[in-house]
């Protein structure tokens, strides 16, 4: 999910980039809200804003288990980009990043077919990507920090409107969930607690007071981020 404004609250919290749905999911999809992306663009990390003038954030455009329908297989996807690349039409690495819940059934496949139909496509789950990429010399799975260490974003875009599943108004109707009423609560206490051990830990001797700040607000900064600031 993503909304207008998020691109600061990120860059604080030490998030140097996020993914979102290039995919015919329509709810939440940055595809449905910009210009058609080319090859290079739509396979490969891009900058992000949500504000023109704002800091961007990277982002890498993800596909869902749904959009494999719309290109019959996953192998087939691989071999589409790959007859891109070898054709000359594309002039560059592309990275296919499929996404979905990790809780969804989708990666629990293959589904108890019929032997007449194990061939089908899109049912052998996660192993059917696994044999897909590993069956292919030319193609190999990665990271998306590894990726980013030696890809840098083919371009930039601005999307302005909130894809907050499709809602239209932010992350309301997400805080109002009485799961994250519970979280934020929490949270609310812990920063209390925080700001309390702060505020007395002023009380102490300089090293003793720096070592509870360090402790209190370690792992908030981020190299990677600052790798790739701009």
């Amino acid at each position: 999910m993503y909304t207008a404004g998020m691109n600061q609250i990120l860059r604080d919290e030490g998030f140097s980039g996020v993914f979102l749905y290039y995919s015919s999911v329509p709810f939440d999809s940055i595809g449905a809200l910009i210009p058609p992306l080319p090859p290079e663009q739509r396979y490969n990390p891009l900058w992000l804003r949500g504000q023109a003038g704002e800091p961007p954030v990277v982002v890498i455009p993800a596909v869902s288990p749904g959009d494999l329908v719309n290109y019959t297989s996953f192998e087939k996807w691989l071999l589409d980009l790959r007859r891109l690349q070898t054709s000359g039409q594309v002039k560059s690495d592309l990275v296919l990043h499929l996404n979905m819940d990790a809780d969804a059934d989708t990666w629990l496949l293959p589904l108890h077919l019929p032997k007449i139909a194990a061939w089908f496509p899109n049912t052998g789950g996660l192993m059917e990507y696994i044999r897909a990429v590993n069956k292919n010399g030319w193609a190999e799975f990665t990271l998306p920090g590894e990726y980013l260490q030696t890809h840098l974003p083919k371009g930039e875009l601005l999307v302005r409107q909130d894809l907050a599943d499709g809602g239209f108004d932010g992350n309301y109707s997400w805080a109002e969930k009485f799961a994250s009423l519970g979280n934020w609560t929490l949270l609310e206490k812990s920063r209390l607690a925080s700001y309390r051990a702060n505020a007395l830990g002023k009380r102490l001797p300089d090293e003793q007071s720096s070592a509870i700040q360090s402790r209190l607000w370690e792992g908030t900064s981020s190299a990677f981020f600052q790798r790739w600031s701009v």
